[in-house]
């Protein structure tokens, strides 16, 4: 399983993805808890489970490790 970007998806992965809502749509972070055959059940950061298919999701582990490292400041 790989997402949007062909890198490949893992339990535990944070990722992005977009979430609809009528006629607007945000990013949202979520962790992925399962994989299924065609899609991933992410658990997002107000606790709720939601599915999404693989090729919507962006893996953001290195990114977020990243901006960690070179602004401290900002994860405070």
């Amino acid at each position: 399983m790989t997402d949007f970007l062909k890198r490949p998806i893992s339990i535990g992965d944070t990722v992005v993805y977009l979430n609809h809502s009528r006629s607007s749509s945000t990013f949202d972070q979520g962790v992925v808890v399962k994989l299924g055959p065609t899609m991933a059940t992410l658990a997002n950061i107000r606790g709720w489970e939601t599915k999404k298919s693989y090729s919507k999701l962006i893996v953001v582990n290195d990114q977020l490790a990243a901006n960690l490292a070179a602004f401290p400041e900002a994860y405070l």
